[in-house]
């Protein structure tokens, strides 16, 4: 079990959910946004890392559950920081 907090500074797409047409000016103004994630690391390989909000059980020998994962792939990352449990306490 991962005992590392971690905070991710990244780009992420945008787009119009509505689907409709779109003016000279709108179109200019749909550009990438910049996001900060925060969360437990729960999964990392050389192409994307894996955060967790919330996991249960973590510390029971029941097989653990995981709340609002987001996956992030590793070329959108911009920043990363670390803080050990250790950290925290």
């Amino acid at each position: 079990m991962s005992e590392t907090i971690i905070c991710i500074e990244w780009i992420d797409s945008a787009s119009y959910e509505d689907g409709l047409w779109k003016t000279e000016k709108e179109k200019d103004e749909l550009v990438p946004m910049r996001i900060k994630s925060a969360g437990i690391l729960v999964n990392e390989d050389n192409t994307y890392i894996t955060l967790a909000g919330s996991i249960n059980n973590f510390d029971k020998e029941l097989e653990a559950q995981y709340g609002e994962l987001i996956t992030i792939p590793k070329f959108a990352i911009v920043k990363r920081w670390n803080f050990p449990r250790s950290f925290l306490e």
